[in-house]
């Protein structure tokens, strides 16, 4: 596979959006087996994932259009009103991620409406409120019906606050039948989501359930590892809530 991985694009540690899909899409043509792109490799000390926004990022599926894999890294995706990602038609994309510290529910229901007959992969991270975040279950409810994607057989639903609401969607959602993995770290997830996935729909035809960053008891940890013997299931990164005026919090792991 060729794959192409834009990274730091000023010295300030601010990320120039616009001009890396100017730059790639105008020569597009000295890239012409290019199937898979990484857009804003940002690690932490060249700028929090909050601070890395897009303006327009359309014009790269217009311009690649056997690119197979788009991955992009950011938070505040919407700039001056204007929406970086809309509904497209793409025929050969199959894995489609988007890592943010707080995705917004448009961009989720974008992709809703896009057609991509090839996707095999998709990552949404939910991220915090505070930075465009906030997608609520409904927001995804296109997705758990199982008719958008019919070739999917990967999907995560990551770095959300409401991780339990959205383990519980997932329980019944006729999406999960023909998965092969499925992935809701990175979030809140404590016992009342694993009891809910627990209860739902089997899950022992998956072959990895990815469940790292959780609030879970070990109770519950080794009842799930008990009930998916033949699954591979990832329960690390336990963590305890953060008690704060007598109140229990729980933190995602990417926001800020």
């Amino acid at each position: 596979m060729v794959a192409l991985v834009i990274g730091e694009t000023t010295f300030e540690g601010a990320f120039d959006s616009e001009t890396a899909v100017r730059l790639l899409t105008e020569n597009a043509a000295a890239f012409p087996a290019l199937l898979s792109l990484f857009v804003a490799d940002l690690i932490r000390k060249e700028s929090d994932v909050a601070y890395i926004t897009h303006r327009d990022l359309m014009p790269i599926f217009a311009s690649f259009p056997e690119l197979e894999a788009f991955h992009v890294r950011g938070s505040g995706y919407t700039w001056e009103g204007t929406m970086p990602f809309r509904p497209f038609v793409h025929a050969a994309l199959r894995t489609l991620v988007f890592e943010s510290g707080g995705l917004s529910p448009s961009i989720i229901r974008a992709v809703g409406e896009c057609e991509l007959p090839a996707l095999e992969h998709l990552e949404f991270y939910f991220g915090d409120e505070n930075y465009d975040g906030g997608a609520t279950v409904e927001d995804i409810a296109w997705l758990l019906g199982g008719e958008k994607f019919p070739n999917l057989r990967h999907l995560g639903l990551r770095d959300a606050p409401n991780q339990d609401e959205i383990a519980a969607a997932a329980a019944h959602a006729p999406i999960v039948a023909r998965l092969e993995s499925l992935d809701l770290s990175l979030g809140t997830l404590g016992d009342e989501g694993a009891a809910a996935l627990l209860a739902g729909q089997p899950l022992t035809h998956l072959k990895k359930l990815d469940l790292h960053h959780h609030y879970m008891s070990e109770e519950m940890t080794h009842r799930l590892l008990e009930t998916l013997p033949g699954v591979e299931v990832n329960v690390e990164g336990r963590s305890e809530p953060h008690i704060w005026n007598g109140e229990a919090h729980r933190y995602i792991a990417i926001s800020e």
